[in-house]
C-alpha cells in the first residue's frame, strides 16, 4: 500500500510545486493553464499566499502526497468581496501519474472538512470544470449541483467548449 499523506501546503514545497505546475501546464489538460511556463518567484508568490490564507483562515490549501511526492493539489479560497464572504471558490488539479486511484476524492473530502471547520461563516462552494473533464462525475458524487453553464465559455486546445459552474451548499 502506497503512503499517503493530505496536509496543508508548506514553503518548503515551493520547489516541487514549481515543478509539478510547469509539467501540468505543458500537459494541457483540464485547467486554466494551457501550456505557459510559470515562473520559480511567481510560484514562490502563489505558495506564500496559499499560506497566509491558510493561517488567517480566508482559505484551506492543500496537497496530497504519495510516497513522498506531490501527487496532487487543492485549494478552497473565500472570495473578498463583502457581499460574498459565505462563497469560497475550489481548484483542484492532481498529477498525470496519480489519476484514477480516488486520490483526488480523498484530497477533496478533507480540503471541504477543513474549509468547514476553518472558513468562518462559509456556507456555498464553487468550483468551474471545462465540459468532457471525468471530473464531473466526482463533484456530483461529492455534492456539487450545475447551477450554470457559458456555452463556449473557454478555448481548450483549439476549439472553444462550454465552461460548466457548479456549487455545493456547506
Amino acid at each position: 500500500m502506497k503512503n499517503i499523506e493530505i496536509r496543508y501546503i508548506k514553503k518548503t514545497d515551493i520547489t516541487e510545486l514549481h515543478q509539478y505546475v510547469n509539467v501540468l501546464s505543458q500537459e494541457k489538460t483540464y485547467v486554466t493553464l494551457q501550456g505557459e511556463k510559470i515562473s520559480l518567484a511567481d510560484e514562490e508568490k502563489f505558495v506564500l499566499s496559499a499560506i497566509k490564507k491558510n493561517k488567517n483562515k480566508t482559505g484551506v490549501n492543500m496537497v496530497i502526497v504519495v510516497d513522498g511526492v506531490i501527487a496532487g493539489i487543492c485549494g478552497i479560497n473565500a472570495r473578498s468581496a463583502a457581499t460574498e464572504k459565505h462563497t469560497a471558490s475550489l481548484g483542484i488539479s492532481i498529477a498525470k501519474d496519480f489519476r484514477g486511484q480516488k486520490l483526488g476524492e480523498k484530497l477533496m473530502k478533507k480540503a471541504i472538512a477543513e474549509a468547514r471547520k476553518n472558513i468562518s461563516g462559509l456556507k456555498i462552494i464553487i468550483l468551474a470544470v471545462y465540459e468532457g473533464n471525468f471530473a464531473i462525475r466526482l463533484y456530483e458524487k461529492l455534492g456539487f449541483k450545475v447551477y450554470g453553464r457559458l456555452e463556449k465559455g473557454v478555448m481548450f486546445r483549439g476549439k472553444y467548449i462550454d465552461k460548466i459552474e457548479m456549487a455545493k451548499r456547506v
